[in-house]
């Protein structure tokens, strides 16, 4: 039981806390906050129901928002979601068209869903189509164009030059492009200077719940070589230094952070084509990039077999 679940209503609780009309008020505007941040906000309540495989509730109250303040990306992406699990394909396709019309940030991602809709409408053209804009845009995640839904375009000549096109701009088994970092304490880190370690790059951000739960195996792997054979740099995309040193201090990180305040306008971020986070990048002991994409167990094996070689 909670301290205020054992008074009735509010006034108990001011009264029993024996406090005076000032500290009374400061109380109720703390309450009132708590409440308000923990309610549950409609789009979030939307997305519950689609976990929950209630997509006509939510679809409900996705049209509700967008009827009362305009579809913006994400109340349309939501839709989008909720139609393609009632498997209503035509609508899903329209909803996706329409968050990446209004997206003023040009993302891959939203060509992605759009493909999708468009290969389960078996409109392949049209899917080829809206992938090589993904890749224009620099979309790079291999791994999505393995799922299953791609299997009917993975012999086409166009989607094969495509994926190679990806690797190519991965740049996996080349020189790894020069990066030059001011950190904290007023040094440059640099990528070039750092032959002869394995280096990890990590592009990552506080808010970013996946790359939060990888902190950890990144900790792990940091405190098993020693900085002579193995390099750690994490690329911050947050905006607000204050968190990310908050989060560095409370998470106990010992390892390089940049940070420019320019969230996906950071120039090494462009300059990587990172258009998701986390996003992972291994160099060799000799400056090639040699893997992208890894995490969890898979990066710790990975790291150690670059280690030792």
């Amino acid at each position: 039981m909670t301290a205020l679940s054992k008074f009735t209503n509010r006034h108990d609780f001011l009264n029993a806390t024996g406090v005076d009309m000032t500290k009374r008020m400061l109380l109720v505007f703390i309450l009132i906050v708590a409440c308000l941040l923990r309610a549950e906000s409609p789009l979030d309540r939307a997305y519950r129901l689609y976990d929950e495989k209630k997509y006509e509730e939510g679809l409900v109250i996705v049209d509700s928002l967008i009827s009362t303040n305009g579809g913006d990306r994400n109340t349309l992406q939501a839709k989008y979601y909720l139609l393609d699990g009632l498997k209503r394909y035509p609508e899903a396709l329209e909803a996706a068209l329409a968050a990446e019309k209004v997206h003023e940030r040009k993302s891959p991602w939203d060509c992605i869903l759009i493909t999708e809709a468009c290969i389960k409408l078996n409109r392949m053209e049209d899917a080829l189509d809206w992938l090589e804009k993904a890749v224009d845009r620099g979309f790079i995640s291999l791994k999505t164009l393995s799922d299953s839904i791609y299997i009917p375009l993975q012999t086409d000549r166009r989607f094969q030059s495509l994926a190679e096109t990806i690797k190519k701009n991965i740049g996996i088994g080349r020189p790894a492009k020069e990066i030059s970092l001011n950190l904290p304490d007023g040094s440059v880190w640099s990528l070039s200077k750092q032959k002869g370690k394995v280096v990890l790059i990590d592009f990552f951000a506080t808010w970013c719940p996946p790359c939060r739960e990888e902190m950890p195996n990144l900790k792990s792997i940091r405190s098993t070589y020693p900085e002579d054979s193995f390099e750690l740099i994490s690329i911050s995309l947050d905006s607000d230094r204050e968190k990310l040193d908050a989060f560095i201090r409370e998470q106990e990180l010992n390892w390089h952070f940049a940070f420019s305040g320019e969230g996906w306008n950071d120039p090494d971020v462009k300059l990587y084509h990172v258009n998701s986070i986390p996003s992972i990048w291994l160099v060799d002991k000799k400056g090639n990039l040699r893997y992208f994409d890894v995490r969890g167990e898979e990066l710790a094996k990975t790291v150690k077999n670059l280690v030792e070689e």
